[in-house]
């Protein structure tokens, strides 16, 4: 009897094993990209209680990535030395397919689910603004600063930012009851400074997809931008800059502070640092001390952007989290990214331009 039971409990075992062998993977993702530059792909797997991060490598811009099991609410795929990155939206079951050019993010077309399908009808409705902005973010790489400023590169990109959120308010006002509408606001009405916006656009979405995960990390960050708001306490820190001091608010103490946020690949970070050395120029450092957050883990890389680029100011990079800490402190989500604190710990201005600090300055330290 006992050699029966035993031969059908591992025959059924056998069953099963082969079964899972043969289910089809959760979710299954192809991919198509031009222009790679590094073949290195990092795939992560994102839902509200962490992470999964696959690393892949693509054979002629093809690569395709499978996981069988878990519930994903977002795919983020970093590429070109995790300098450049696109979401994705995936839904069990169903296969998505990534094709474009990898320059182009935004541009780029990803198919499968219908979070992904409303997007792709979304950017073809501002596939024009989307090139104009490429074509001038591809400028900002190009051309001199003083070019830049004589023909107002930044001014112009940010109209073509103020377009889109224009036409992402429309459809999220015209869809109130589609997931996607989430993803636009994300995407398109995120300001650092102020909320507003954002959760006027939050209270229309429908009750079902409020409680989606996206709505759930919007409201999170607009109460995070509210603690760092003109006006607000700065919160306090402690780091260690790449020359190993030591340093937190208190060492500010009794001047003011510019607190600033870049990364060594981000294009507007380059324009916003010439105003930060006008700025260090300008205004002696027993009234103003600053310190710049970079995202770059190499502390070896950002010695060698110290000596060529003559930065005198304090400098932190992602040694032991310590950028990745104050982001998540001071709710940053886009770079370049400064915060003006006064000499009693107030945030005085929360800017993305240099130009707006340095004008704020003036008037700040001169009228003291």
């Amino acid at each position: 009897m006992g050699g029966i039971v035993k031969h059908i409990f591992w025959s059924i075992s056998l069953v099963c094993l082969f079964a899972s062998c043969g289910k089809a993977p959760a979710y299954r993702i192809e991919g198509n990209l031009s222009h790679l530059a590094d073949s290195v792909l990092y795939v992560c797997f994102e839902n509200p209680d962490g992470s999964a991060v696959d690393t892949l490598s693509a054979r002629k811009g093809k690569f395709e990535v499978e996981k069988r099991e878990g519930d994903y609410a977002a795919v983020i795929l970093f590429y070109n030395g995790k300098t450049q990155w696109l979401t994705a939206y995936p839904e069990k079951g169903k296969k998505i397919k990534i094709s474009g050019d990898a320059r182009y993010p935004e541009l780029v077309t990803v198919k499968g689910g219908h979070i992904n399908d409303a997007l792709n009808d979304f950017k073809s409705s501002v596939k024009k603004l989307l090139e104009e902005k490429y074509e001038l973010l591809d400028r900002l790489d190009e051309e001199t600063a003083s070019n830049l400023e004589k023909e107002d590169v930044p001014s112009k990109l940010a109209n073509i930012q103020l377009l889109l959120s224009e036409a992402a308010v429309k459809y999220i006002q015209e869809h109130p009851d589609l997931v996607v509408s989430a993803v636009l606001i994300q995407t398109y009405l995120v300001d650092p400074e102020d909320t507003r916006r954002m959760d006027e656009m939050l209270a229309l979405l429908s009750s079902k997809v409020k409680e989606t995960a996206v709505v759930r990390s919007l409201e999170q960050f607009s109460e995070k931008v509210k603690r760092t708001g003109v006006g607000a306490e700065a919160p306090d820190f402690t780091v260690k800059d790449i020359r190993g001091r030591t340093l937190s608010l208190a060492d500010f103490e009794n001047q003011y502070l510019l607190l600033s946020f870049a990364a060594p690949w981000c294009e507007r970070c380059k324009m916003d640092n010439l105003y930060l050395k006008e700025i260090r120029k300008a205004f002696p450092e027993d009234k103003l001390g600053m310190l710049t957050v970079t995202l770059d883990g190499n502390q070896e890389e950002v010695r060698r952007t110290l000596r060529n680029d003559s930065i005198t100011w304090n400098l932190v990079a992602d040694s032991a989290g310590y950028a990745s800490m104050l982001i998540d402190l001071y709710a940053v989500n886009a770079i370049p990214r400064n915060f003006l604190i006064d000499d009693t710990g107030k945030i005085v201005l929360n800017a993305a331009d240099g130009k707006e600090i340095e004008e704020t300055l003036r008037e700040l330290i001169e009228t003291d």
